[in-house]
This record gives C-alpha cells, sequence and structure tokens, in this order.
C-alpha cells in the first residue's frame, strides 16, 4: 500500500491531529520510499524502513513525518523490540529523511550520509 497523495495531500496539522485521516488512511505510510538493502556495514539505512519526503521546510512537513513513522510503527511494520510480536514487520526500525528543495542526502558505501545542495536536510529514527 502506497502514500500517493490521492486523496489528498497530507498536511502536517491535520496528520498530528488525525493519523488515520482520509489522505492518510488506507495507505502505509511507509511506503514513500522504501529502502531494502545493504549500504555497507553498520550503514544508518540497513534494516530500516526509511520514510523519504521532499519540499521539507517550505511545505513544513515535519509533523507528517512524524505521524508517518509512527503510523508505519502502529500498523506493525516495524518490530522495534525485535521480539517477532509484529508479524508484519519489515524492519527492525523506522527511519525518516526529509530534504528540501536543491538538496540532496548522500548515502555512501560505509553509511556515511552528507547533505550537499543549498539547503538542510532532516533525519529522524525511531
Amino acid at each position: 500500500r502506497v502514500y500517493t497523495g490521492a486523496h489528498g495531500s497530507s498536511v502536517s496539522e491535520n496528520a498530528l491531529a488525525d493519523p488515520f485521516e482520509r489522505t492518510i488512511n488506507g495507505s502505509i505510510v511507509g511506503s514513500l520510499i522504501t529502502y531494502h538493502g545493504h549500504t555497507g556495514v553498520g550503514s544508518p539505512l540497513d534494516s530500516a524502513r526509511v520514510l523519504m519526503d521532499d519540499h521539507f521546510k517550505a511545505r513544513d512537513r515535519m509533523g507528517r513525518m512524524i505521524t508517518f513513522v509512527a503510523r508505519t510503527v502502529a500498523d506493525g511494520l516495524a518490530d522495534l523490540a525485535g521480539d517477532g510480536v509484529a508479524e508484519n514487520a519489515v524492519a527492525n526500525s523506522v527511519r525518516a529523511i526529509g530534504v528540501d528543495e536543491r538538496t540532496a542526502l548522500l548515502v555512501q558505501p560505509d553509511g556515511t550520509l552528507t547533505a550537499v545542495g543549498n539547503s538542510t536536510a532532516y533525519c529522524c529514527t525511531v
């Protein structure tokens, strides 16, 4: 299930007020972009479900990001305890990355993350 914005764009104020509101409900928010694979030993992206969002600062998406991370956990897609209780889990943790316009986050083979461009990248890990 993919968040597409088909029911309107989820904005921070609405997402924080109701994490199951119409623009989010029915789509698992953990699939904006999902990383599966290995970037290198000890990479911060290994065994993680990674949410990606752009136009981050300009569109005030921090609240939306936090809601998407919480929904990924609440919907059982992250087994944070590592005990196998979350049967549908696809990851041991959830990471979210928001980047501003004209900004990119480079992932090196050793797992180092570097923001390049004219603005900022934001990272959140649960």
